[in-house]
């Protein structure tokens, strides 16, 4: 097992303390924090504090591999020593180039025979990896054989997949691509579902913060076709109404439902005169109240309220299991 550490290491990556069971090849061994870390405001899980450091000039020579949670030119300094270490990184990178793929086969869509949950957000930062863990393992856990591609740069050490880099490629062209490649790794890999994390928000928050107009999620969502959509929002822009016009707008560009709804941690603040984006983490007490203003609150959950999501997680499975014959 490689000793890996995170650097640097905050709330936002909680779950990766919570499933480290999962973690494939790799031994969670630290988490370099800044020195005004204050783990009783910032840590939920006591088996973290064990793990936490201020030191990583000296937890990098103890390491096999780290894992860079920022971009790279925010943090070249660091990589750059782990690197003259001789140390694994684990960063945001290019991991399969669609150009490379042969584009003489036919531009027909190719049947993709197992069941299909996707996993979607009204933008960054609503837990959607969170969601995926947790469905993964009910899954797992049940027997069940899961190909997964993951919405983090380190999805892999979860066993997932990432998505390959196409963002050069015309809207059509991903789809075709995304399609044969999911096609290509169910044959390979014969699993009994199929879990779609999708990178990016949906839809546009407004003019200028436009997730790309939700391309991604169209490309994933034509390439193939859930048959079970969650959506995960922001804790502050939740509502029923917000709800009926997302599910409007999923089933008129995206051809999917919206199944079941996540409220994330996560409150959002991105003013329409400005180019910043803001992010502001809200208590499971506030979360578990903006729950039960939703009139569909059987169907809304958070990931961080355990039983409610492994009740929906159980349905999920059983709802499957009723009305699809593979799984």
């Amino acid at each position: 097992m490689k000793k890996l550490i995170i650097y640097p290491y905050s709330q936002d990556f909680q779950h990766i303390v919570e499933y480290r069971e999962h973690i494939a090849g790799y031994e969670l061994s630290k988490l370099i924090v800044s020195k005004s870390y204050s783990p009783q405001n910032s840590c939920q899980c006591d088996e973290s504090s064990a793990l936490i450091s201020t030191d990583y000039y000296s937890e990098v020579n103890k390491c096999d591999a780290v894992l860079l949670t920022l971009e790279p030119h925010l943090v070249s300094k660091e990589a750059e020593v782990a690197r003259s270490l001789n140390k694994e990184l684990i960063q945001p990178s290019i991991n399969l180039n669609f150009r490379a793929f042969d584009t003489h086969y036919s531009t027909s869509l190719s049947r993709i025979g197992v069941p299909v949950i996707a996993i979607m957000g009204q933008g960054e930062n609503t837990q959607k990896f969170e969601v995926q863990l947790g469905l993964r393992e009910v899954f797992q856990r049940m027997g069940y054989r899961v190909l997964q591609f993951g919405t983090k740069h380190y999805s892999e050490i979860f066993g997932m997949h990432c998505y390959p880099e196409c963002n050069e490629l015309p809207l059509w062209k991903k789809i075709i691509m995304l399609n044969k490649h999911f096609a290509q790794l169910i044959e390979e890999t014969k699993p009994d579902v199929m879990i779609l994390g999708v990178p990016g928000g949906m839809m546009p928050v407004n003019a200028i913060h436009h997730n790309l107009f939700g391309e991604i999620a169209i490309a994933v969502c034509e390439a193939a076709s859930p048959d079970i959509a969650i959506v995960s929002f922001y804790e502050n822009l939740v509502t029923d109404g917000m709800i009926e016009m997302s599910t409007k707008y999923a089933e008129g560009r995206l051809g999917s439902s919206i199944d079941y709804v996540h409220v994330s941690n996560c409150k959002m603040s991105a003013p329409v005169d400005q180019q910043t984006v803001s992010y502001l983490r809200v208590p499971n007490e506030q979360v578990v109240d903006r729950i039960s203003q939703i009139n569909l609150s059987s169907k809304v959950f958070n990931c961080d309220i355990k039983p409610k999501a492994k009740s929906v997680y159980a349905e999920i499975i059983e709802e499957l299991q009723c009305n699809i014959d593979v799984i």
